[in-house]
């Protein structure tokens, strides 16, 4: 699993590679929706942010796979987010 530092690095050359602009951590940090000041403490403590990298890969069609594990695959998974929604155990049916 790659480390805090690592899934930057990457975001950034992400963000390079297809919309040929750099991003400083700054601007990650508002992509991700968390203020710098929070981000910078992630790295500090080389914590990950699963949640807001999750969004960030969702929104970006970005391979979490390779971000997390460096495995470079040609399938592509789709995140798929329910809203609001209700499980009932009886029949397991999603409302």
């Amino acid at each position: 699993m790659n480390t805090m530092n690592t899934i930057i690095i990457k975001v950034k050359a992400i963000f390079v590679k297809r919309y040929g602009y750099k991003i400083s951590n700054t601007e990650l940090a508002i992509i991700l929706n968390i203020t710098p000041s929070l981000f910078n403490t992630y790295i500090q403590k080389h914590k990950i942010p699963y949640e807001q990298i999750c969004n960030l890969c969702y929104t970006y069609k970005i391979n979490i796979n390779n971000l997390f594990y460096n495995q470079n695959s040609h399938n592509t998974f789709k995140i798929k987010y329910f809203y609001k929604t209700t499980v009932s155990l009886d029949t397991g049916l999603i409302y």
